[in-house]
């Protein structure tokens, strides 16, 4: 089978960087994949699962985040935040990062209701003092 050149790369190392058959990788509509020859594109990518075989056959799959596919002159080039093996995910780290966000998603949430609250105090002030 024909080969490309793959570069994946997180942001904090290069995950893979050599020939490849095939690719592919999570969307926001499913699976997308890439062959050599394939025309020149730029497309996201979804946090999951991304696939791609090496010359001989062998499957390779990694866990990725967000991030940007360049196909470009039979080069694909994908970048995403974070890259890792299955095996290397700590799902304990996953769910912590998860909790993180919604207490961040919350306290954000209650601080625009407290300044929300404020300013209708204020405005309320203003107008009793124009009463009386």
């Amino acid at each position: 089978m024909k080969t490309f050149i793959l570069k994946l790369y997180a942001s904090d190392h290069i995950f893979y960087e050599g020939p490849c058959e095939h690719v592919m990788f999570p969307t926001e509509e499913g699976y997308t994949g890439i062959l050599a020859d394939h025309r020149n594109t730029i497309a996201s990518v979804y946090p999951g699962i991304l696939k791609f075989r090496k010359p001989g056959g062998k499957d390779e799959d990694v866990v990725v985040t967000r991030g940007l596919v360049r196909m470009e002159e039979n080069e694909v080039l994908i970048l995403v935040h974070e890259a890792e093996r299955p095996e290397d995910v700590d799902i304990k780290a996953v769910k912590r990062a998860e909790a993180e966000i919604k207490r961040s998603e919350k306290e954000k949430n209650s601080k625009i209701e407290f300044h929300s609250a404020e300013i209708n105090i204020l405005r309320a002030i203003e107008k009793l003092k124009r009463i009386n």
